[in-house]
């Protein structure tokens, strides 16, 4: 843990936001570890879907910090996804390795907190390790007699059939309200008179080893923008800054005289175009850049588990590599 100190300077970037100074000294003190964390603020500012995607500020953190964050719910944070399939037929033209990789990537709505790793190399089908779960699709023989055209027989997701383990024990470790995380997910098309049949074993991982673990399809940040306007813009040069920015970020207020004027409404939504500086006027007139130690998340879960069990997730994972570095380096201070 560096020594942190708050100090009153102009950034480069932003100068009307303060600038974090690591001062990289020897002494590190408790005071310096309760200022750090009373600079550290989360604001939650949209959830849609059930808490599925979520947009959130983290403040008060360096560039290092939010990227391991990140990192840390792409590849760390476990989910359950298919790892071994039991092919006992396939007829159809898809060839069986092609079939194996669709199977792999469907994502399951299933709580990874609950199971265990499964060794590295074993195939045990426990329901400690293992969620176990069947396809059977058969398309129809046609009929030669019949004028009408064959519709060819679609395999979905929601045909998976879940198959309780005989060694279940308590139902948290086999719950048959474990499925894909949509029901119409295209899994093949079979012509007349073929079938397939067989069997997964969805266990438990992370994304490291493969992306099929990931538990979220999407994990970005970016920095706060700003906007200044150094002097009034206004009427039909107010115009023209809007079309220059993203909807919401310039609106005009228009006065009792009938004047207009430009105003920043929403930095937030601007996307960092930088149009405005095309326009040989408008560019001396605006002022823009990034806040520094402020992040804008947007995280978007694959279904099994909500944005703010995740994120929580991500944070016990970096708090324990941390408490684990710090064990080692009293442990090598202690037997030099």
């Amino acid at each position: 843990m560096t020594n942190t100190k708050r100090k009153e300077t102009k950034s480069a970037l932003d100068p009307f936001h303060e600038e974090m100074v690591v001062d990289l000294q020897p002494e590190n003190t408790l005071e310096d570890l309760e200022n750090f964390v009373k600079t550290i603020s989360v604001e939650v500012h949209d959830i849609t879907d059930e808490g599925m995607t979520m947009e959130f500020d983290l403040i008060g953190v360096m560039a290092s910090v939010a990227n391991a964050i990140r990192r840390a719910l792409l590849v760390e944070v476990p989910s359950m996804a298919p790892e071994t399939i039991l092919l006992q037929q396939n007829k159809s033209v898809m060839a069986d390795e092609v079939l194996g990789h669709r199977l792999g990537l469907i994502p399951f709505k299933a709580d990874a907190r609950k199971y265990k790793f499964r060794p590295p190399g074993s195939k045990n089908d426990h329901p400690d390790y293992a969620v176990l779960f069947d396809l059977i699709a058969e398309a129809p023989k046609q009929n030669l007699k019949t004028d009408k055209k064959y519709i060819s027989t679609t395999v979905y997701s929601s045909q998976f059939k879940w198959i309780r383990h005989p060694d279940a024990h308590p139902p948290a470790m086999n719950d048959s309200s474990i499925r894909p995380v949509s029901d119409k997910i295209l899994v093949n098309i079979l012509r007349p008179s073929q079938e397939m049949h067989l069997r997964i074993h969805v266990v438990k991982g992370i994304g490291k080893d493969h992306i099929k673990f990931s538990p979220v399809s999407l994990a970005s940040y970016r920095q706060l923008p700003w906007i200044k306007l150094k002097r009034p813009v206004d009427n039909e040069d107010a115009d023209r800054l809007k079309g220059m920015f993203s909807p919401g970020v310039v609106e005009i207020d228009e006065d009792k005289n009938g004047s207009r004027q430009a105003r920043i409404a929403n930095a937030r939504l601007d996307s960092r175009s930088q149009n405005v500086f095309r326009d040989p006027y408008l560019k001396n007139v605006v002022e823009m850049g990034l806040t520094k130690e402020h992040f804008i998340f947007s995280v978007e879960s694959i279904g099994a588990l909500n944005v703010a069990a995740l994120v929580k997730e991500a944070s016990a994972i970096l708090r324990d590599r941390c408490e684990y570095h710090f064990l080692s380096i009293g442990t090598r201070d202690a037997h030099p």
